[in-house]
């Protein structure tokens, strides 16, 4: 089950890439990724798991000229090209950009929080790309209200267990924010 990441939309070019990987879903079954985000269901003979994919990628959305190198909706997203995202559903220009992508955030929590409230599974899994440190509080009232198991994420590019017995100053730093 794939994801988009803040590399997905700011590499070369903000208006190539994302939705080729999106529609690839529809011609090689084992590239799963129908939507920015969506909720598969998986059912085993004792259980049932539903992962809920997530793009979280607008932690990288910052203002146009912020971090340019760190940022979505950054100019660099736009040289030479048609600079719009529009036609797929994304962000119309780069001054539009953060509230896209901040807008849509703000859709997917309310969207996760309803399949959450409804969901039976016996496991309930969120997968996203950036890391639990942002939108904690969020995900810990998913915890709290709707029995959220696990949160699968990527972004830093290593390998993070988050437990409440790590030696990890960096991490336990993150879990009591």
């Amino acid at each position: 089950l794939s994801v988009l990441g803040n590399h997905d939309y700011g590499g070369w070019r903000m208006d190539k890439g994302w939705p080729q990987q999106i529609g690839y879903s529809f011609v090689n079954h084992n590239w799963i990724m129908p939507a920015r985000y969506y909720m598969k269901r998986m059912k085993h003979p004792n259980f049932i798991v539903d992962v809920f994919n997530l793009d979280s990628n607008h932690h990288d959305a910052k203002i146009p000229g912020e971090e340019p190198n760190h940022n979505i909706c950054s100019s660099h997203n736009y040289q030479d090209g048609v600079g719009t995202c529009a036609a797929n559903g994304g962000p119309p220009n780069v001054p539009g950009c953060r509230g896209w992508f901040w807008g849509s955030a703000t859709a997917q929590q309310k969207w996760l929080e309803e399949k959450l409230a409804a969901s039976d599974a016996n496991w309930k899994i969120v997968n996203t790309h950036f890391p639990c440190g942002y939108d904690s509080p969020f995900y810990k009232r998913m915890k709290s209200m709707y029995g959220l198991d696990l949160l699968v994420t990527g972004h830093r590019h290593q390998q993070e267990l988050w437990w409440t017995g790590t030696k990890s100053k960096y991490i336990q730093g993150f879990m009591h924010q």
